[in-house]
């Protein structure tokens, strides 16, 4: 048994030097969540997920497989497919599971971290079996090319001196790093294949398809489409994205939209960029709404959002004093005076009487307690 560790404490802004494709529609949402995403402080008290640990797996298993088609070795040992991807998934999520153990190691273990065993992590199996379908339908029912490689991977900012492929060359690269010609908008393309005369960007998402997610998705696409033109010389042909979950959606690639979106996320940079620079504090980088806060990892110390009553996940996101405690349950005091209790049992923490907490993620039970699960967070707040 444990104390809940101490909220960490927010310093001055900084400004940031470039904007991911992936995050510009995070950027537009909240502000102050991109701010806080570029914190390498914030990113280190941040717990790993299982969902996240998966998806990165997927994504590293699709792009060495990748690489090793597009070196073009031919394998002696012809196998299935769908054998190679899953042994490559393993293998990617194996050595996710090295480099999370060794951060936690060093940090120690937070409340909702997820440490189980690579094949004991919740949707492994379903995960697995998705992508194996999906590279049987990409790269045939055979695996004709020499055994993915993978290497221990870093984890710092995208590089800027972009990718090495070339319009006109026949070939297949995987994780394509692209940047715009001033820097500031820079991404990394799961797929470039530029076969047959064309250019196809690719996108691999482990995600469910919604219409919302699909059209975030096209967006991300275009920035890519706009990138490889500013630093190829070639507008891609044709935009594709895989979802383990909802099949392969496939978008035109239009060149108005593809530069507008660029343009539209440098201004967005250049403008918080000023207001950081000119003093701006949280709350008023801060856009408290649903749609921002439901799943942001930040909650337990953005003040804006406790101040704007837990937008999104009121039921699982309480702040309150510990007024008593009971093995691993305590009575919480939440702000209106109404006693909550509280299960810790499943994040292995337990408070001390007296403290205040800020507790996120939490689950309600029929009797009207909450229940701490793998993936809640909590912290104690120092006044």
């Amino acid at each position: 048994m444990r104390d809940p560790p101490v909220l960490p404490s927010i310093g001055s802004f900084k400004s940031i030097p470039h904007v991911a494709a992936s995050e510009v529609g995070r950027l537009a949402i909240c502000p102050l969540r991109f701010v806080f995403d570029h914190d390498l402080a914030l990113r280190r008290v941040q717990a790993y997920a299982a969902t996240a640990m998966l998806g990165t797996a997927a994504h590293e298993a699709v792009a060495a497989m990748i690489k090793a088609q597009g070196d073009g070795r031919s394998s002696t040992n012809l196998g299935s497919t769908r054998g190679v991807a899953r042994g490559a998934f393993d293998q990617a999520l194996t050595l996710g599971c090295r480099r999370r153990n060794s951060v936690i190691a060093e940090r120690g273990e937070l409340p909702g971290d997820s440490t189980e065993e690579a094949r004991s992590l919740p949707f492994y199996g379903m995960t697995r079996a998705r992508l194996a379908r999906f590279a049987e339908q990409r790269f045939g029912e055979f695996w004709l090319w020499t055994e993915p490689v993978f290497h221990e991977r870093g984890h710092g900012p995208p590089s800027e001196k972009g990718g090495r492929l070339r319009h006109g060359v026949e070939a297949v690269e995987a994780e394509l790093r692209l940047r715009s010609r001033d820097g500031l908008v820079v991404g990394v393309a799961d797929c470039v294949d530029s076969r047959d005369g064309k250019v196809v960007i690719e996108e691999l998402k482990s995600g469910e398809v919604t219409p919302e997610r699909l059209e975030s998705w096209r967006h991300q696409l275009l920035i890519y489409a706009q990138l490889y033109r500013e630093q190829h010389g070639h507008i891609p042909d044709l935009l594709r994205v895989h979802s383990l979950a909802g099949g392969t959606h496939e978008f035109q690639c239009v060149p108005d939209e593809a530069a507008d979106a660029v343009a539209r996320a440098r201004a967005a940079l250049q403008d918080l960029n000023r207001r950081i620079e000119a003093g701006a504090v949280a709350s008023e980088l801060a856009r408290p709404s649903e749609a921002g806060c439901n799943n942001c990892p930040h909650r337990p110390w953005c003040e804006p959002y406790w101040q704007a009553s837990a937008p999104g996940l009121n039921a699982g996101d309480v702040e309150g004093r510990v007024a008593s405690v009971d093995g691993w349950e305590a009575e919480v005091t939440v702000a209106t005076g109404r006693a909550v209790r509280v299960d810790f049992s499943g994040v292995r923490v337990a408070p001390s009487a007296g403290s205040r907490l800020r507790i996120c993620g939490s689950r309600s039970t029929e009797e009207g307690s909450l229940r701490c699960v793998s993936g809640t967070s909590v912290w104690r707040v120092n006044l």
